[in-house]
């Protein structure tokens, strides 16, 4: 578990450095729990995922009293930027803060609404095969992942085999599965 969140931590990192308008990133569980975060600021991580999780907790009870359908996203404008709160499967939140609003939604790719529902349908293959069979580990030969994964969440490795972009496996990762390689295979691991 340690090393996971230190992956988190290093995404989170990379995003910061990569998009210089992001100010802060935490992840947090529906409990209010920090599971990881870096930030430009001086906060007080726990306080922040607290208050992330009330957010989301009420977003989430008006958007279904409203029968408006599902919780995705909710957007916070402030005098300085944006605070975009981001489910990200059915127990992580993704808070990001930044000065402008076109980084976020170049980072979650809203421009592409095809996109991210075949990110959501991979990952949604992947998590009913484990629960159908009862796994907390799937392990599936590469050759195979063309059969479960989009082409445009596919690559080819040096060794000729798909395997999943590295956004993409960030994608899984914030939504409880994390992927490892070993040899000719893949396997789907779940986490939380």
């Amino acid at each position: 578990m340690k090393s996971f969140v230190g992956n988190l931590n290093k995404f989170l990192e990379i995003v910061l450095e990569k998009y210089s308008e992001v100010n802060s990133a935490f992840i947090v569980n529906n409990e209010g729990m920090p599971i990881a975060s870096t930030s430009k600021l001086d906060t007080d991580i726990v306080k922040v995922a607290a208050i992330i999780t009330v957010i989301q907790f009420l977003s989430k009870n008006l958007i279904q009293e409203m029968n408006m359908g599902f919780f995705d996203q909710v957007n916070i404008h402030y005098a300085k930027g944006w605070l975009i709160l981001k489910q990200l499967g059915p127990s992580v939140i993704l808070a990001i803060s930044s000065s402008q609003e076109l980084a976020l939604n170049f980072l979650f790719l809203e421009k592409s609404e095809n996109l991210t529902q075949e990110f959501k349908a991979g990952y949604q293959k992947i998590k009913s095969l484990m629960k159908e069979k009862k796994l907390s580990t799937l392990t599936i030969d590469k050759i195979y992942l063309s059969e479960i994964f989009d082409e445009k969440t596919l690559e080819i490795s040096r060794n000729g085999y798909p395997k999943l972009k590295w956004f993409y496996r960030q994608f899984l990762l914030f939504g409880g599965i994390a992927v490892k390689y070993d040899g000719k295979t893949v396997k789907f691991i779940e986490i939380f």
